[in-house]
């Protein structure tokens, strides 16, 4: 797993993976905050990051085109699917949105977007 915090003046250019990585399809879990009404969206995706980000902007789902626009806060990157698959649905379980909210704390206290 290779996980990145996303900061605002990286979300436009943001290198996550070194070029051997770069080479293979990534899989990646990612963390949208509504700047509507700060509710958090989990994700996965094959795309870059950035680009899912866009997409759910433009309303790709009705949960999205609700809540957004969104910030990409969060992301970590997996080559195995199966493996980021399975982390997305534990980031929604109980247990998975405790971890996923001392990440965001964390990331606020980084200098993030809480």
């Amino acid at each position: 797993m290779v996980a990145r915090i996303v900061r605002d003046d990286e979300v436009a250019s943001s290198s996550l993976a070194s070029p051997i990585l770069k080479q293979k399809i990534m899989h990646n879990i990612y963390f949208l905050k509504s700047i509507k009404n700060q509710k958090i969206y989990t994700g996965y995706t094959s795309k870059n990051p950035k680009e899912r980000l866009i997409e759910h902007n433009r309303g790709s789902n009705e949960w999205t085109r609700e809540n957004g626009p969104f910030k990409l806060i969060y992301f970590e990157s997996y080559l195995c699917e199966q493996d980021a698959v399975l982390r997305e649905k534990f980031y929604k379980t109980g247990l998975g949105r405790n971890i996923r909210n001392a990440i965001l704390s964390a990331v606020s206290a980084k200098g993030g977007y809480m």
